[in-house]
């Protein structure tokens, strides 16, 4: 099973940088989180068939985007499946969040 924990692993060693866990910043994020890993356990992904806008996206943030393909590899392989394009661009978007107000 899938844990928001793993994620934020995969995070954290990406980044190589311990979280602010008591910042609103974080709690926002980890809401995010929790309903992004209930959507993939539940097999109720958001989906999307604009997929420049990933592109754009992940061009813009390129190192969030990196993040988000590990996270993306490692639910492959433990899950067998992987994230919808438009889940894919909520994480870029909300890892850029969390990071740039974790500096």
């Amino acid at each position: 099973m899938l844990h928001v924990k793993d994620i934020l692993n995969i995070i954290r060693i990406h980044y190589g940088i311990e979280l602010d866990t008591l910042s609103i910043n974080y709690s926002r994020f980890l809401t995010h989180l929790q309903f992004f890993v209930q959507r993939l356990l539940e097999n109720t992904m958001l989906e999307s068939k604009d997929d420049e806008l990933l592109e754009r996206i992940s061009m813009k943030y390129p190192e969030e985007g990196s993040c988000v393909s590990k996270i993306n590899n490692y639910i492959g392989a433990k899950f067998e499946r992987f994230m919808a394009n438009e889940e894919r661009l909520y994480l870029i978007i909300q890892i850029s969040r969390v990071m740039d107000r974790a500096h």
